[in-house]
């Protein structure tokens, strides 16, 4: 990672690169002319001085103070031909082509030099004898003038003139270095310019959004980019911020579903252990209800043989067989009473319950229930007093699911009082705070109390308060699960108050006229 080039040394090399060839195509082009205007100068030069010297008639090499100069006219039949040597080369040219001048360069005694040569053919001879320019010098021969017109343009020199290109040559090497200072010069503040224009509209509005970039990476998805440049980087920014604003949202949605999610697991397991401790109560209740079922049917059975087994009639066996129907009606009553309880509880879970609506009079019905229950509070010699504050209204309910939730609390401070203990039953009517009116009654016993651990518990479904109590006092333990699921149908309300050691309240409060909308599901499973 550390050896990858960045995005703006990337844009460097690349316009570098692009800047630098522009530059050398560019300034190449003045070179190239530079040096052909060089060579021409060159060669006009040497055309200059090969028509003076030929005006002048200073025939035969010209070796004077200049030694940069030297002119010499060099006959046809003298030039050796085949020899590696300019004067061959350029005679070559002029004997195979119309051509009739031929500049090289040539590198000698560490001296660069321009070599011309000038063709002189004889009509070129004769022009310049007519011209009057005087005789050869010694010992150069002139060749006659021949007066055959097809030979005329026969060549018969040429006129070699050599040049230093030291000037020239420092002209180009000077014209070279400008050269190189310009475009390096021209590299540098292009690609100082570049780098410039690069930072202020490209670097830095990316350096921007990495910035924001790095602190979405930290978690903080409030972070907003505020670029203004009115360009691509602008659009991007607003695009990077709606993005951002959308992850905002999806976070706080998605925290929300976890928050959601949490409570449901959270209800989920409550459920599970709700579950778990609901099947293990079924498992003890039916174990007690298998008990308590089979204590009054072996108990019928058991004094029915006796009954069978009785001999004649007779004073003891009469008094026997007296005891023996009483436990027997017993057993059956109380076996009854619980198998009443199971079809109550399965008709409530199944939905099946129905209210049967009409006026209904508190003291009749409670006068109605003291009678029922008082043989049995006379054989556990309990009182059972009943108080009626004031006159009650008449009530619309159902009168005989009343009486059974007022029975079973009847029958359990019966069956939970002390000896010559006192049950007592008080009823009035009450104003609620929602301005509805209710009757509230209340019983009372003087028994053992319920831990306030338990007082939450007594009305649940497989729940016993105590699991000695079902062996002490025969029952199934749903008669208080019963009353709630029957004042839930009632839309009434029950709950107990009690201290251990002083007893225990129970109170059931109805309203005297009966809510007509849609009952709530029946109990839970």
């Amino acid at each position: 990672m550390g050896s990858r080039l960045s995005l703006a040394n990337k844009c460097l090399a690349i316009f570098g690169a692009v800047i630098l060839i522009i530059i050398v195509v560019m300034l190449s082009i003045p070179w190239t002319q530079t040096a052909t205007l060089i060579h021409n100068y060159q060669e006009e030069l040497a055309s200059q001085l090969a028509d003076e010297w030929l005006l002048a008639g200073e025939f035969g090499s010209s070796e004077e103070d200049d030694a940069s100069l030297d002119i010499r006219l060099l006959f046809v039949e003298d030039i050796e031909d085949g020899a590696d040597h300019f004067e061959s080369r350029a005679k070559k040219i002029f004997e195979t082509s119309s051509e009739l001048v031929f500049t090289e360069k040539n590198d000698r005694d560490q001296h660069q030099y321009f070599l011309y040569a000038q063709a002189i053919t004889k009509s070129r001879s004769l022009e310049i004898q007519h011209s009057g320019l005087p005789t050869y010098d010694p010992g150069v021969s002139i060749p006659s003038i021949s007066d055959e017109l097809e030979a005329i343009d026969e060549l018969e020199a040429i006129l070699v003139v050599q040049l230093d290109s030291g000037f020239a040559i420092q002209q180009r090497r000077d014209m070279l270095v400008w050269l190189i200072v310009a475009g390096i010069t021209g590299f540098l503040i292009s690609l100082l310019a570049f780098y410039l224009i690069l930072t202020r509209l490209v670097f830095s509005p990316v350096r921007k959004l990495r910035r924001v970039s790095e602190k979405v990476q930290t978690g903080d998805l409030s972070a907003r980019s505020s670029l203004v440049t009115g360009d691509e980087f602008e659009e991007l920014a607003i695009a990077f911020n709606e993005m951002l604003d959308q992850m905002e949202a999806d976070r706080d949605k998605l925290s929300r579903l976890n928050e959601t999610l949490d409570l449901k697991v959270e209800e989920l397991a409550s459920d599970n252990v709700g579950l778990f401790e609901s099947s293990r109560l079924k498992n003890e209740f039916l174990a007690n209800v298998s008990h308590e079922l089979r204590t009054p049917l072996n108990s019928i059975i058991g004094f029915a043989d006796l009954l069978q087994g009785m001999g004649p009639t007779s004073e003891s066996n009469d008094e026997k067989r007296v005891r023996y129907i009483n436990n027997i009606l017993t057993s059956g009553r109380s076996l009854l009473d619980m198998i009443n309880e199971l079809l109550d509880m399965a008709k409530i879970e199944a939905g099946r319950m129905e209210v049967n609506l009409e006026k209904t009079s508190i003291e009749d019905l409670l006068e109605g229930l003291v009678g029922i229950m008082r043989p049995q509070a006379k054989t556990s010699l309990i009182e059972v007093d009943v108080h009626v504050v004031n006159t009650l209204s008449l009530i619309e309910t159902d009168p005989g699911k009343l009486q059974q939730i007022l029975y079973n609390y009847l029958s359990n401070a019966i069956k939970f009082s002390p000896t010559q203990g006192t049950v007592e039953i008080i009823a009035e009517q009450i104003h609620k705070k929602d301005q509805t009116s209710a009757v509230r009654i209340m019983v009372s016993d003087h028994g053992p109390g319920i831990p306030e651990d338990m007082i939450d518990m007594v009305f649940e479904k497989f729940r016993q308060v105590d699991a000695s109590h079902t062996k002490e006092h025969q029952g199934t333990g749903l008669g208080l699960a019963i009353c709630r699921e029957l004042a839930e149908l009632l839309r009434a309300d029950v709950w107990v108050e009690s201290k251990v050691g002083h007893g225990a309240s129970f109170f059931v409060e109805i309203p005297l006229v009966f809510e007509q909308d849609t009952p709530k599901p029946l109990m839970s499973t």
